[in-house]
């Protein structure tokens, strides 16, 4: 079961939303995730060594812990919303079972994906169309067919290396 602790009151509703969602997936593992909603990122450390000041939220590994920029996150759409915080239980999740690549395409696809699989697909999708290219969609749109996702996935994966995406 996934926990979510968070002291906002909007994104801890929007945590709720979620974890209710994935109490019906079993084979989740145990985990407690802090959600730390940050006025914006330019004093947090890890933001700026990472150029992720202009991101809504993201997951740190070492410290189990979810960051958002409420200065970006709370202007969202409820449902890029969702699909922010569910794309970062998903790289919270995969890191605690250790299934983390290094390529960060295929990183962010496989992540994607958990979230679809999860039943967040039309949030993710919708969220990825306003910020990937088309390549990137047709390849998450394979999400419910695993075999065909990981050869896609792998090909663009492949192509952005190449410098041909």
């Amino acid at each position: 079961m996934i926990t979510l602790v968070c002291p906002h009151a909007t994104v801890a509703a929007l945590c709720s939303h979620i974890t209710a969602q994935l109490v019906t997936f079993n084979d989740l593992p145990d985990l407690l995730l802090h959600v730390e909603v940050e006025p914006n990122f330019s004093r947090n450390g890890y933001a700026v060594a990472n150029g992720l000041q202009s991101q809504p939220a993201f997951y740190v590994r070492s410290e189990r812990k979810i960051f958002v920029n409420a200065e970006l996150f709370l202007l969202a759409e409820h449902t890029e919303q969702v699909s922010i915080l569910a794309h970062e239980i998903a790289h919270a999740v995969r890191h605690h079972l250790g299934e983390e690549n290094s390529l960060q395409t295929l990183n962010e696809l496989e992540t994607d994906r958990l979230a679809c699989l999860w039943g967040f697909h039309s949030e993710v999708l919708a969220s990825r169309s306003r910020t990937e290219g088309e390549e990137y969609i047709a390849c998450l749109c394979l999400w419910r067919d695993e075999e065909k996702f990981r050869k896609a996935a792998g090909c663009l994966a492949t192509r952005k290396l190449a410098g041909l995406a």
